[in-house]
């Protein structure tokens, strides 16, 4: 792909991704379409989607502004819930269990789909190992 001269990056159209909460990690929706073909419908309850399933984007550069909705009502619960929780030990507690919960929940997807979800995100298992200890507030 030829840079374009005018911006300096790709020439290529934007694609369609999503930020799937429930596994921590952005997924093409050409992927959670497939997964849809598979396994069913992928419901998404936030304030963009309203129940509504991820699988209904287009695969085009249209359904990109609609896609960055979602992924930043997402973001925003993810800071929301971060918030929630106290600082310190609390909050590595909690970071650690979505991050376990996300895992779980991507060993179930591969078990649905009956096959091996393609570019395991291996952060999952990095931010899974020990860490120092949170500062404390001051």
């Amino acid at each position: 792909m030829v840079p374009r001269a005018d911006s300096g990056g790709g020439g290529g159209s934007p694609y369609p991704v999503v930020l799937v909460r429930g596994l921590l990690e952005y997924r093409r929706v050409t992927t959670l379409q497939h997964w849809e073909a598979l396994i069913g419908p992928w419901p998404c309850e936030c304030r963009v989607c309203e129940g509504r399933p991820l699988t209904r984007f287009e695969n085009s550069p249209a359904a990109v502004p609609e896609t960055q909705c979602h992924t930043a009502c997402e973001l925003y619960v993810l800071h929301a819930e971060l918030a929630l929780s106290h600082t310190g030990w609390e909050r590595l507690l909690w970071w650690r269990q979505m991050v376990a919960d996300a895992i779980e929940r991507h060993h179930q997807l591969c078990t649905r789909l009956g096959e091996e979800i393609p570019s395991h995100p291996q952060v999952l298992h990095d931010w899974q190992q020990p860490s120092p200890p949170p500062l404390s507030p001051d």
